[in-house]
């Protein structure tokens, strides 16, 4: 039973992640198949080429001469547990085997890169990969690591990773999804709000490596949890509490403040008000949001996208407020049109992402000037939206 689950799994993360996401083609594919002159009797369990696998004509050496990537998969299998070590074990007998530097352990929704040799995570940017990546990348890592077997951060533009992270941002958000079932969030503003603020906590700590102003004084994201498996559930909710009010502390991250605080509260109550998250649900979320850096750089619409997600067609009559704060001017908009909000999320993103200086723009001017010719809310909004160039 558990072998049909795993090949289940296995070829759910086929269809759904590698062809449908990363456009991987299928025939390049090979899953449970035994090359018996490379790996002798030990099936890999997933493996990605160049080439088109052809069952007929046996192109095997054609197929393991091209692989890029190799990966050995256990389904709904905690990392670091004991079926995880087993199986980073396989990889680095079965990896050397097939010609690769490198090799992947996969339980469906977390995968990371072994170095073959050193036995180390790979890293790109100096961000962890937990997921599997487009062909280019897997090309890229195997070219990086022929030439330099015990190289272990990989590092790469900017423009290729955005393409990743477009690529599996939608089903992190689903994953996402999946655990807020158990929420009893109020409304899907709540839901959208306290999504935007968690990923936030994130980008603020990548946004600071990038600037090269880290403090090793101060919490960071990262210093939230060990991401061992075993790592308690309440101190991830006490460290993110903190790292929380550290943020709200500092004037450049004053844009974000009232989300950040929502979730502050979500995660940890208020007075007589019970947490509404649980610090399970916590641990999942935090787990889920870490997998999704690096954010830094992406070519997509970052909250357009959780707000593709999580609202819903009547939403648009909901208060989508203090999202945006320039300088000590709140404006808080009542959108009556479901495009109004989605340009508040454009707006956040922008801000977050800093491709434009907004904070100086001047915000209440456009609403006063739009205002005066009669324009509505939403036009006035999406006018200054246009100010930004999205």
């Amino acid at each position: 039973m558990a072998k049909k689950q795993e090949a289940l799994a296995v070829n759910r993360l086929i269809s759904d992640i590698l062809v449908a996401q990363l456009s991987i083609p299928l025939h390049q594919i090979v899953n449970d198949t035994t090359f018996v002159e490379y790996t002798g009797s030990k099936r890999p369990d997933l493996l990605i080429s160049e080439f088109e696998y052809d069952p007929v004509e046996k192109n095997d050496v054609q197929f393991i001469s091209n692989l890029v990537a190799y990966a050995e998969a256990k389904d709904d299998c905690p990392v670091n547990s004991l079926d995880w070590l087993e199986a980073i074990k396989q990889g680095l007998t079965k990896a050397p085997k097939l010609n690769l530097p490198y090799f992947i352990v996969t339980n469906g929704k977390t995968s990371i890169f072994y170095n073959a040799k050193t036995k180390e995570e790979i890293k790109l940017n100096g961000n962890p990969i937990r997921e599997f990546q487009t062909i280019d990348i897997l090309r890229l890592i195997k070219n990086r690591l022929s030439k330099n077997p015990e190289l272990e951060n990989i590092i790469t533009n900017v423009d290729s990773l955005s393409v990743i992270s477009e690529a599996v941002f939608n089903n992190k958000l689903w994953e996402l999804a999946k655990v807020y079932r158990n929420i009893n969030f109020e409304n899907n503003t709540q839901k959208i709000d306290f999504t935007i603020g968690f990923i936030s906590l994130e980008y603020f700590e990548e946004r600071e490596n990038i600037k090269a102003t880290r403090d090793a004084t101060k919490i960071y994201w990262s210093d939230c949890s060990d991401h061992m498996s075993a790592y308690p559930s309440e101190k991830i909710v006490a460290n993110l509490s903190k790292y929380i009010q550290r943020l709200e502390q500092e004037s450049q991250f004053g844009e974000f403040a009232d989300l950040m605080e929502k979730v502050r509260i979500a995660i940890t109550g208020k007075e007589a008000v019970k947490p509404l998250v649980s610090q399970d649900e916590v641990k999942q979320i935090y787990e889920l949001v870490d997998s999704m850096k690096p954010l830094h750089g992406c070519g997509f619409d970052l909250f357009g996208a959780v707000y593709e997600m999580f609202a819903s067609p009547s939403s648009g009559a909901q208060t989508f407020a203090n999202l945006i704060q320039c300088g000590s001017v709140v404006q808080k908009v009542s959108p009556s049109t479901t495009r109004s909000q989605q340009v508040l999320t454009h707006v956040t993103t922008h801000l977050l992402l800093e491709r434009k200086r907004v904070i100086n723009l001047p915000y209440p001017i456009l609403l006063k000037e739009y205002q005066h010719q009669g324009k509505r809310p939403q036009l006035r909004l999406w006018a200054y939206s246009q100010q930004l160039s999205l």
